[in-house]
């Protein structure tokens, strides 16, 4: 009698077991999976990462380098630059926080160095006393500036290609104009002059970048003859185009 209770059980038990094999043959517990076959197995799961182009819609930090050339134009003409030896060289760090699918907003700060090559005799035409140094060979303005901007970006497809506009402000914190000549006894020299007054203390505008993964182009814009009427000797020109070189 025992023995036949015994087998009734068994067999309910191995048609149960049998039951949810064929209604579920795994079950996943944490890392593990169980296998229920002949023989029983269990497994570690391994999990594989699936890329998503909308993955990344978090918060995106970036530094970057602008190598550029300031294009003079019709309202720049009281710097006498001479436009194929000049150069806008910026380094920056931005943040973005995405408000959106596409679309984020966020600070930068940059550190900018810009160098523009005067044409001949146009530091003696500014009021630079250059008649001791001997024979002029080239002439330099330089400025060295602090900034933020606040920017607005809107990703183009995936989302290492975007377009990003946004307001800047820069402090100008040096300007010099700088001398390289050739002395009475024909040795190479150089001499800064320094005269803050001859210099725009701020420099802002608009700023606008087309990047392409890790490379893109901007253009720049300043807007202080909109609100500064006074004329100011070394105003730099308003117009800055070039290359962006981005690390992320």
């Amino acid at each position: 009698m025992k023995k036949r209770i015994l087998l009734i059980l068994a067999v309910i038990v191995v048609s149960g077991v049998r039951f949810k094999a064929n209604a579920q043959n795994e079950f996943r517990i944490g890392q593990y999976s169980i296998d229920i076959k002949s023989p029983l197995k269990i497994e570690k799961v391994k999990y594989e990462k699936t890329k998503n182009k909308f993955n990344h819609r978090q918060n995106i930090t970036d530094s970057y380098v602008n190598l550029g050339v300031p294009i003079k134009g019709e309202g720049d003409k009281s710097l006498d630059m001479y436009e194929g030896r000049s150069s806008d060289f910026t380094i920056g760090w931005r943040k973005y926080y995405y408000t959106g699918k596409t679309f984020a907003i966020g600070p930068e700060f940059h550190w900018d160095n810009n160098t523009y090559r005067l044409n001949e005799g146009a530091g003696a035409s500014l009021g630079f006393d250059t008649s001791e140094l001997g024979q002029i060979r080239k002439e330099f303005l330089k400025t060295h500036s602090i900034g933020m901007e606040f920017n607005i970006r809107k990703d183009i497809g995936y989302y290492k290609n975007s377009f990003i506009l946004g307001p800047y402000f820069d402090w100008v914190y040096s300007g010099t104009y700088k001398v390289k000549y050739y002395s009475g006894s024909g040795n190479k020299g150089k001499k800064k002059y320094k005269d803050e007054s001859m210099f725009s203390d701020y420099h802002y505008g608009v700023r606008a970048e087309l990047c392409f993964g890790k490379f893109g182009f901007y253009g720049k814009y300043r807007i202080n003859r909109c609100f500064e009427k006074s004329s100011i000797p070394l105003d730099a020109p308003q117009m800055t185009l070039g290359v962006t070189i981005i690390s992320r």
